[in-house]
């Protein structure tokens, strides 16, 4: 026995609307799978029982199960199975329905369904049988006329979404409402802003060169800075040149502290400047050590054991 399409998603039935799969909810008709000759609801008309009712694609597919006890399920199941009647449709109760309009079709996106029939030509006038809230079944024209409204009553609420829209668009355009009508001048404003947006990308991306240039140069100076800073200590004896990188990186990070640490290391004395003003009282109390006495010239040592003997004899005497 072949399946059954009992529901083609993609496809717009007579009545001018589809189904959505996902949205019927098959619960009571799985519990109780009752298969008609023709949507007619009665004890006599039931001819049989569907199985394996699923989904499959844009199809909802099921299989007959005819009651071969009833002289006319028989005659039915044997049309069908000699290939004269292929088709089947929906019974479908409308009491909590839900609708959606999608690509401009009235689309059913939440409905239950109550049977399903075999019937000889699908999805006609006569083959889905709408079933309102009360129970009753909703003739041909009260479904065209249904399906109108809801169709009616989608497209005034898509048409609010899109005024609503326009009209968060009015104070960035800065038009009236009445002008969006006019589309010269709806598309005269949305290149005027496009132009301002342009603009103002141009002057920001001028601004951000600019400020990194800056930027640049204002490192620069304090590189400058730092480095004099640190140079002008190394010549004043205050730290050795292999302590430069170290007071570089704590300058160019933080100027201010590394010139309190600096500012704080007394400068080495000028053993130099004490030479050349020997023959004073104290022209040698900077040389104390043979270190110091080394550093000294020929003249400079010769002149340093005349005028400070006991200094020198103290010196080779350690």
């Amino acid at each position: 026995m072949p399946s059954f399409v009992l529901n083609d998603e993609s496809k717009t039935n007579s009545h001018g609307f589809r189904v959505k799969n996902s949205g019927i909810d098959l619960t009571r008709f799985k519990a109780n799978p009752v298969l008609l000759d023709y949507h007619m609801p009665s004890n006599a008309t039931v001819i049989g029982k569907w199985e394996n009712i699923r989904i499959e694609g844009s199809l909802l597919l099921a299989d007959p199960v005819f009651d071969e006890e009833d002289e006319n399920a028989k005659k039915i199941k044997g049309k069908v199975d000699r290939g004269y009647i292929k088709g089947a449709s929906l019974g479908l109760d409308l009491a909590n329905e839900q609708w959606e309009l999608i690509d401009d079709v009235p689309t059913l996106t939440f409905c239950e369904v109550t049977e399903a029939s075999i019937v000889p030509i699908p999805s006609n006038a006569n083959a889905l049988k709408l079933y309102a809230a009360t129970g009753e079944v909703l003739e041909a024209d009260e479904i065209k006329l249904s399906i109108e409204s809801i169709s009616n009553q989608i497209k005034q609420i898509n048409n609010m979404k899109q005024i609503q829209l326009s009209v968060a668009t009015l104070l960035v355009l800065g038009l009236q409402a009445d002008q969006l009508k006019d589309n010269a001048t709806l598309e005269a404003a949305i290149e005027k802003l496009a132009k301002d947006f342009q603009e103002k990308g141009a002057s920001l991306t001028a601004m951000t060169a600019e400020r990194d240039a800056l930027s640049t140069k204002l490192a620069a100076i304090d590189t400058q800075k730092a480095t004099e800073l640190v140079d002008a200590a190394i010549k004043a004896g205050k730290i050795t040149a292999d302590k430069k990188e170290s007071f570089l990186s704590l300058a160019n990070s933080n100027f201010e502290m590394a010139k309190g640490v600096l500012d704080g290391i007394p400068a080495k004395q000028n053993l130099g400047a004490n030479i050349q003003n020997a023959g004073t009282p104290g022209a040698f109390d900077a040389v104390k050590t043979m270190d110091d006495f080394e550093k000294l010239s020929f003249d400079q040592k010769l002149q340093f054991k005349n005028e400070a003997p006991e200094q020198y004899k103290s010196i080779f005497s350690i």
